[in-house]
């Protein structure tokens, strides 16, 4: 893709793993002139935030998702009616928001 678009400057990969094997082919290629975003808020890719190498990653609070399908689920077991929507906000990792 990038031999073929080398004017890209940004890359949103569709998780983190996709996203560090990014990082991994610029390193290699001595490309510093992509902005690599991942999704999932891995343990490998904060480090990769941290040393500059992913610009950022999307948080998207499994542990949010996975505890209000267990309260919707619990309500509907219980006759009452939960919302047909209902969104978990993510949260936005960079160097800035990452913890200490």
């Amino acid at each position: 893709l990038l031999t073929a678009h080398p004017d890209v400057t940004l890359a949103f990969c569709a998780n983190d793993m996709m996203a560090l094997g990014l990082v991994q082919y610029l390193q290699e290629t001595g490309r510093k002139d992509v902005l690599v975003a991942g999704f999932d808020n891995l343990p490998d890719a904060q480090a990769a935030i941290r040393d500059g190498l992913m610009y950022c990653s999307i948080d998207q609070q499994a542990d949010v998702q996975g505890r209000m399908g267990v309260e919707y689920a619990c309500s509907m077991l219980a006759g009452k009616t939960v919302d047909a929507v209902t969104y978990v906000p993510v949260k936005l990792i960079t160097k800035d928001t990452l913890a200490p």
